[in-house]
């Protein structure tokens, strides 16, 4: 009888080039996808966080030193033309014990240029009685996350640039401020409250429309913001 002949296939492995190849295409593929929104909404979200945390260290610290503290951020607006996006720190900083009162706000746009420079004179040496703490010093904010603008019940105005601060009081008691930051697709605003622990956070993703027009869209999403936290 004869028997039915089986042909038997080998499996072969692949080859180192097959791998090299399909780790190349694989590396193209990640290079070439955006970050996506989700991602987006993470380092917005650490950036917020970071902020409240640095909030809860300045608390403690003026209790602790039995001083007045501050999260102290400097913010620079760049040309256009310019690569380096990483122009905003935060620190936590500490003053002097004993007696010590903050100067009194001022409407910079108002002042002359002799005042601005009288002004700016004081504020340098005003600064320099602050001490950061080690753990907050020179904070950066994740890459694709923007600093928008801050206002305080110290100082009324919107700000976008420049040098500001939320004072944190021995009492326990601190400036009520608003914090405005941004990603890509997102608005979100931090608000501390002079009398309560808890702060309250608020993130708006924009409308595939708005995302047409982002600049226009957030500079109306942070009116809106603001209006609204005059009016509490």
């Amino acid at each position: 009888m004869k028997k039915n002949s089986v042909q038997i296939l080998s499996h072969k492995g692949f080859s180192l080039i097959e791998i090299l190849v399909a780790l190349a295409l694989i590396a193209v593929v990640f290079t070439l996808t955006p970050f996506s929104a989700g991602n987006s909404s993470d380092r917005l979200e650490e950036a917020i966080n970071e902020f409240k945390r640095a909030a809860k260290v300045a608390s403690d610290e003026a209790i602790l030193r039995n001083t007045i503290t501050r999260i102290f951020i400097k913010q620079t607006q760049n040309d256009e033309d310019e690569e380096d996006d990483d122009s905003l720190s935060f620190s936590v900083q500490y003053g002097p014990t004993g007696e010590f009162t903050l100067p009194a706000s001022q409407n910079l746009k108002k002042m002359s240029l002799k005042e601005l420079e009288k002004y700016q004179k004081k504020q340098k040496s005003f600064h320099s009685k602050f001490n950061s703490v080690e753990e907050f010093k020179d904070k950066k904010l994740p890459e694709g996350i923007y600093f928008e603008a801050i206002a305080t019940s110290y100082q009324k105005e919107l700000i976008k640039e420049g040098q500001i601060a939320i004072y944190f009081y021995p009492t326990g008691e601190k400036d009520d401020a608003l914090l405005i930051l941004s990603s890509e697709e997102s608005v979100a605003s931090l608000e501390l409250k002079a009398f309560f622990l808890n702060s309250q956070t608020n993130i708006f993703n924009l409308s595939t429309s708005e995302l047409e027009n982002r600049d226009d869209a957030v500079d109306n999403k942070i009116k809106d913001i603001y209006d609204s936290w005059l009016k509490e």
